[in-house]
Order: C-alpha cells, then structure tokens, then sequence
C-alpha cells in the first residue's frame, strides 16, 4: 500500500515509477484502488490527490495526451478507477506517478496494475456493428427535418 500525505500547499508530494520497455502503438490499462481523506484543493482544478500515466519525448517533455486515471478532492471511501492510454510513437519513457499536486490531505493507494491489452476481433467488429447502428439512427432520427426543411424551402 501507497500513502501520501502533505500539510503545505505550495509543493507536491509526488512518488513515480519509471517504466521500462513498452511498445509503441501498445493500449495500457492503468489501475489502482485508491481512497482521500480531507484533501483540500489547491489553486487550479488539477491541484488534487492524483493518480497519473504520463509519457515524455526524448527530450523528457511531456507529452500532450490523456493522462490523469483518477483525481480526488475532499474525502472519498475506497474505490476502483481504471483508465486506458494509447502509447505513441513519440513517447521515449513513460511513468506511473501518484500525487498530492499543491494539495493537503492525504491518498491512500493499493492494489496497483498496468497491464498491456489489445483489442479483440469481435471487439472490432462488434464496434462497427454499433457504429453503423448509430449512423442509421441519426439518419432515422434527422431524416425527416431535412424533407420537411426541403419542402419549406421549395415554397420560399
């Protein structure tokens, strides 16, 4: 078990781990129980207990992607979040890193996993499947207000 805990809100207590040889183009589900306790936010929305997967360039910049699996204010009971990230060709390193980002309070963190996953066959069909369906509905569902915008038109 993870726990981080700060009094100030001027600095962050971070903890990062670096992890080493993931493939590029890979999808990686980050996931972690995690629970806050009186977690006062800091200047900006993102000032919080913190759970993130960040990935940097070879000049260890990081990269502007989705990073953040969980962010939490107050006090929050014990729960799972999870998160999926898609590794790009530009990421040299990537961490995993817990935070109290210019926050007091304190995180508890558990039962940590980052696992690579691919996607399925029947997953990739089954995701055009609903895709068309959800273009035959809009077309469905908007059809009519273009015939009747038509019909208008023809009469101006």
């Amino acid at each position: 078990m993870l726990y981080l805990f700060s009094l100030g809100n001027t600095k962050s207590t971070i903890l990062k781990q670096n992890i080493l040889s993931v493939l590029n183009g890979s999808t990686l589900e980050l996931s972690a129980d995690m629970k806050c306790k009186n977690v006062i936010q800091g200047g900006k929305s993102y000032n919080r207990a913190r759970l993130l997967l960040m990935q940097y360039e070879r000049e260890g910049n990081g990269l502007s992607l989705p990073h953040q699996v969980a962010s939490l204010p107050r006090t929050k009971k014990w729960k799972r979040y999870n998160d999926y990230f898609h590794v790009v060709p530009e990421t040299e390193k990537i961490q995993v890193i817990a935070q109290l980002s210019q926050c007091t309070g304190s995180l508890w963190i558990k039962d940590i996993h980052l696992y690579p996953v691919t996607k399925t066959v029947v997953y990739t069909y089954f995701r055009i499947i609903i895709l068309a369906i959800w273009g035959l509905y809009l077309i469905f569902l908007l059809g009519p207000c273009f015939f009747m915008a038509k019909i208008i038109l023809s009469y101006v």
